[in-house]
């Protein structure tokens, strides 16, 4: 593509984000969604939502909610995949219980 002179855009870099998700190539995954940030392009709903649903996956739910947080502070709304992969990261950690969880700043119910 670079080779074109064709820039990757948002869909291209979540295309991308994903395949390497799928994969469990978290390193590269989180190095290409720094890329794209660096190189100014704004990731969307799908974007971080496939961030989280990963990271929540690899039981790194502190990350998933950091993602969730950048999404609030960019006027970003997550959406119902965001928060399903967000909740069933707790019920795997065992924090899923009602009692047990606080219902973070950004989530406005």
């Amino acid at each position: 593509m670079v080779g074109r002179s064709v820039k990757p855009d948002v869909v291209t870099y979540t295309c991308l984000i994903h395949g390497l998700c799928r994969f469990g190539r978290q390193k590269e995954a989180m190095s290409l969604f720094e890329k794209m940030l660096s190189q100014n392009i704004k990731p969307n709903v799908t974007t971080c939502s496939i961030l989280v649903d990963f990271l929540s996956k690899q039981r790194r739910i502190k990350d998933a909610f950091q993602i969730v947080e950048m999404m609030s502070q960019t006027g970003m709304k997550p959406n119902v995949v965001t928060y399903n992969s967000l909740i069933h990261g707790l019920c795997v950690l065992g924090q899923g219980h009602a009692s047990s969880w606080r219902k973070p700043r950004f989530i406005h119910l």
